[in-house]
């Protein structure tokens, strides 16, 4: 069974991959630049610390009501 944290993890994971699609097609090389940070801080992310993950998860959320 995963855990609360791993959950997370996951819905952040599908999140970062559905704003990569999404601003691969917007032509604004300052909003992709915000996704490719928010790409990397995620992958490269390996600690387990919920508050990089929910720090991650409101930078996502800023980026997507952007759109």
């Amino acid at each position: 069974m995963k855990s609360m944290y791993d959950k997370a993890r996951d819905y952040l994971g599908s999140a970062v991959l559905c704003l990569i699609e999404a601003i691969a097609k917007v032509e604004d090389v300052l909003n992709k630049a915000k996704i490719t940070k928010l790409r990397e801080d995620f992958f490269n992310n390996a600690s387990a610390d919920p508050d990089h993950i929910r720090e991650l998860g409101k930078n996502v959320l800023k980026v997507m009501n952007a759109y």
